[in-house]
């Protein structure tokens, strides 16, 4: 009805929106600090890390993410220089995985670090359980079209001497990228650095050649830095003054509250900490997150606001799909892609769930009281 009266300026109405926000918001804090004073304290958050200064189980457990990615390493080594067949490197990775997984949440459970250590502990986990697991897939794609293509080789190189025909002597030309930079092909790619850089680097896909920004930009840099400081310290104290008094003292709904502080956790992560990692690294992809806040459906919601997570689900999935035989029915009745999405959906979900549950004990735990 709206479209029929001949304009299509919704500024005012959007404005009208955010002022009620932000009146609803002043309420409940000007609610809050009446009834509990201000309750900002950073020496607290300073001495939930050393109240036990000579046991740090959570830096120790972050330490021991080199030795799984060392071992995951030269496994893949192993595997090129055909000490190991493919099933072998695959079988080996997959339990290193699974160590990955298993490892931090017994030594969590039984050490029980501040609930801050066992949180990161969890996530830094977690993420490079994705990385590692996209990193062993990717190489052993390219392992297997390496020998594939060898094979091929092979096959074709008598038959030409047969029948006299000269044998392909030139090398194949190096492919280049639009830059005329030469592309990394396997195994040059099998590397340390290589490694380390996909470990650091704001996505959890591995390519073979990650996309490249041409130089740092300082202004963009300076900006993104003094957003991850300032922010940082917004939601340090919005938990604090904010949720940990409602959490602890009572069972009152909290939503708005906590809306509020995953929004800007959320401009924190993935528009300002993602951006100043890819900004120092030279990335290319900046592709974090899409415009959600349009999703007009669930699934659009949960593909769009986390996007490694989802390229990261949605390519693990497709190569099972193409790695398992599939009857024909079932892929008559579902197409490849639209299993994909929903099985990256799902996953998304997962982790943001399982996210969002680490932080509301966190919040609640006896450390912050």
């Amino acid at each position: 009805m709206l479209a029929l009266a001949g304009f299509g300026n919704y500024r005012g109405l959007l404005n009208w929106l955010l002022l009620l926000l932000v009146l609803s918001n002043s309420r409940l804090a000007l609610d809050n600090l009446i009834k509990y004073g201000i309750l900002i304290d950073p020496v607290l958050w300073l001495s939930i890390f050393w109240r036990d200064p000579y046991s740090w189980p959570g830096t120790i457990l972050l330490l021991l993410t080199s030795v799984f990615i060392q071992c995951m390493f030269y496994t893949e080594i192993l595997g090129k220089k055909g000490w190991l067949s493919i099933s072998v490197t695959a079988f080996l990775q997959r339990l290193q995985l699974l160590n990955i997984l298993l490892f931090p949440s017994v030594v969590v459970n039984i050490v029980r670090p501040n609930p801050f250590a066992g949180m990161l502990v969890m996530v830094v986990y977690t993420v490079l359980f994705m990385k590692m697991w996209s990193y062993s897939d990717v190489n052993r794609w390219s392992r297997m079209k390496l020998e594939q293509t060898s094979t091929e080789k092979k096959k074709k190189s008598p038959s030409k001497k047969a029948t006299g025909q000269p044998a392909d002597s030139a090398e194949q030309p190096v492919p280049v990228d639009e830059k005329d930079h030469p592309l990394v092909q396997y195994p040059a790619n099998l590397n340390i650095r290589d490694l380390w850089y996909f470990i650091v680097a704001p996505t959890l896909t591995y390519e073979l050649n990650f996309p490249r920004s041409p130089r740092i930009r300082k202004r963009f840099l300076i900006r993104r830095i003094a957003e991850v400081i300032v922010l940082g310290n917004v939601l340090l104290g919005l938990g604090q003054q904010w949720l940990v008094p409602t959490i602890v003292n009572s069972m009152e709904p909290f939503q708005i509250p906590n809306h509020m502080l995953w929004l800007v956790f959320f401009h924190w992560f993935f528009h300002s900490l993602l951006n100043v990692t890819g900004e120092l690294l030279l990335f290319g992809d900046r592709q974090f997150y899409r415009d959600w806040w349009n999703a007009g459906s669930m699934e659009r919601f949960w593909s769009t606001w986390n996007i490694p997570v989802h390229k990261f689900a949605k390519s693990s999935w497709s190569a099972c799909r193409c790695a398992c035989s599939v009857p024909g029915r079932l892929l008559a009745w579902s197409s490849r892609f639209r299993s994909a999405c929903f099985a990256a959906t799902s996953f998304t979900v997962a982790i943001g769930e399982m996210l969002s549950c680490g932080c509301r004990s966190f919040l609640a735990s006896p450390s912050l009281r």
